[in-house]
């Protein structure tokens, strides 16, 4: 299965000429913890609400003037569109990271997906298959019977 089946298509960035500040009222006019960096339409990093409160304000960091490149976490790790839910776990397992950039084939981003989002299909997936271990049950047991 296809992470672009689940992947979140809004995907909020800004260009590395951005300040922290810019980028902390991008994620709250969008309601979201992750802003990814752009330069020349491609990801070029990616910076959290936990890299604003760890990285600038706790080391003082002037929000008003520091870049959004100087805190953001780079190398970026991203997906593919055709990556299965197993690599992109993998992926995320090996970088230590719990949001992922989703590209297409020319490396433009096309959307994200986050731990949460693979915890939540998961979820669903192991809920049909218990609803359907149990159905084979019930079915079992009227025969028997």
């Amino acid at each position: 299965m296809a992470i672009s089946q689940y992947m979140e298509t809004k995907v909020v960035t800004c260009p590395a000429t951005a300040t922290l500040k810019e980028s902390a009222r991008l994620m709250k006019a969008n309601n979201v913890g992750t802003v990814v960096v752009q330069k020349n339409g491609k990801p070029e990093g990616i910076i959290t609400d936990r890299d604003l409160a760890v990285k600038a304000l706790a080391n003082g960091k002037d929000i008003e003037t520091t870049l959004v490149t100087e805190i953001m976490s780079r190398p970026i790790v991203c997906s593919n569109l055709k990556d299965g839910v197993y690599e992109v776990i993998a992926k995320m397992k090996k970088s230590k990271i719990r949001r992922m950039p989703v590209v297409n084939a020319s490396g433009k981003v096309v959307g994200i997906i986050s731990f949460g989002d693979i915890v939540g299909l998961l979820s669903d997936e192991f809920s049909d298959l218990s609803q359907a271990v149990l159905s084979h049950k019930s079915h079992v047991a009227k025969k028997a019977a």
